[in-house]
């Protein structure tokens, strides 16, 4: 794992995707939980563009963005280490726990459905195009919002 300061030594590995892996870590100087989404960089100006997105995204049902920094590994090969708020889980989890112990009221639906039409609708207003929007692209936080 990688040795900064900053964050615990026991983390949760919280998904795996193509060239990607993210950690769920404590920030120890922050006191906060975090997710580290380790990224292969292949395209430099293409992550720059990517934090620039995220420094912009700042809506209350995005995932907030904390930091990132750049690092080679032994092989010459670029990473970039995002720091983002840790969420518990995805929306299509979070929808198979509720299949399991107890449907949502209308209420809650409502509230949900709102929620991703807002993330949404922000992305779109600043001209951001989401190109894999699906049910596990949306996550939920520690208190049950998505």
């Amino acid at each position: 794992m990688l040795e900064w300061k900053e964050f615990s030594e026991v983390y949760d590995v919280l998904g795996v995707g193509v060239g990607e892996i993210v950690f769920g870590v404590e920030n120890l100087m922050e006191k906060r939980k975090s997710a580290l989404k380790l990224s292969l960089s292949t395209n430099k100006a293409e992550t720059i563009r990517e934090i620039g997105i995220r420094r912009i995204c700042t809506a209350p049902y995005i995932v907030k963005f904390y930091g990132c920094k750049f690092f080679k590994d032994a092989y010459g090969n670029e990473f970039v280490v995002y720091e983002l708020e840790r969420c518990k889980y995805s929306l299509i989890h979070h929808l198979e726990l509720q299949r399991i112990y107890g449907e949502y009221s209308d209420e809650q639906k409502n509230l949900l459905s709102l929620q991703i039409i807002d993330s949404v609708s922000f992305l779109h207003e600043n001209r951001i195009l989401h190109r894999n929007i699906k049910l596990d692209s949306f996550l939920i936080t520690e208190n049950g919002s998505g």
